[in-house]
């Protein structure tokens, strides 16, 4: 396959195994990958609409990916992004919730939908169907466990529906200082904590209960939270 990067003609058929930016440049790519390289090259439309980025780069007969992250970062952001950027939480804890914030979580509702299982009853209370706002926090074994998290950070406030804890999420991890930081910890910590508890109802293991997954969300925040040099000292107050 062959895609001209300064003249931004159309793919032709993929005959070739490369494509290039002028005859010097030249990078291999199998056959059997044809079609996943040309969404991943088109995927860069919005780097591309920008003129000057790219009049720098064909003049220059360089592609660099410095550039065309800049270009893709720009180019339009969640509401969300500060949430899940410079997160002190763990990195897997950071993937749950990124993936709570797409709707993307496998739970019972979803499943159902794509057939895989046949019941979408909540595995943690037993009553209503297992969606993400069930999860968090309509269901009563969440909601209590994050009622927990955040009486032991000394934060004063009741919880609600997803959708409305998610906006006041948002708006008060905007802000700058510890505090915030700390809010941020906590409530990526608690997403993916609720998401083991609910695993091990759903496996069947119950390796998990409501009091061994609070404990165990308290010690990721202070392990994770004594990383951070701006935190270690507040977390440290939490054991005086």
């Amino acid at each position: 396959m062959e895609y001209n990067l300064q003249t931004k003609a159309e793919w032709g058929p993929p005959h070739s195994e490369s494509y290039y930016l002028e005859s010097n440049y030249t990078v291999e790519v199998p056959v059997e990958y044809s079609e996943k390289s040309r969404q991943s090259l088109g995927a860069l439309d919005p780097c591309i609409l920008l003129e000057s980025v790219w009049d720098s780069m064909a003049a220059n007969l360089k592609f660099p990916m410095k550039d065309v992250y800049n270009c893709l970062l720009n180019a339009g952001t969640v509401e969300w992004n500060n949430l899940i950027r410079f997160n002190p939480a763990r990195p897997h804890a950071v993937f749950c919730l990124w993936m709570q914030c797409h709707g993307r979580l496998p739970t019972k509702e979803r499943m159902c939908r794509f057939g895989f299982i046949g019941d979408a009853i909540c595995s943690m209370c037993g009553r209503d169907n297992e969606n993400l706002h069930h999860v968090y926090f309509d269901c009563h074994s969440s909601l209590a466990i994050w009622c927990s998290i955040l009486n032991w950070i000394g934060i004063i406030h009741t919880p609600r529906p997803w959708t409305e804890e998610f906006h006041w999420i948002l708006a008060n991890t905007k802000k700058k200082g510890w505090k915030a930081k700390l809010l941020k910890l906590a409530f990526t910590e608690t997403i993916y904590g609720i998401w083991q508890f609910r695993n091990s109802k759903v496996f069947g293991n119950n390796a998990y209960t409501e009091h061994t997954t609070t404990l165990s969300i308290i010690d990721c925040i202070m392990h994770r939270g004594w990383i951070d040099r701006k935190l270690r000292n507040h977390i440290a107050s939490f054991l005086l």
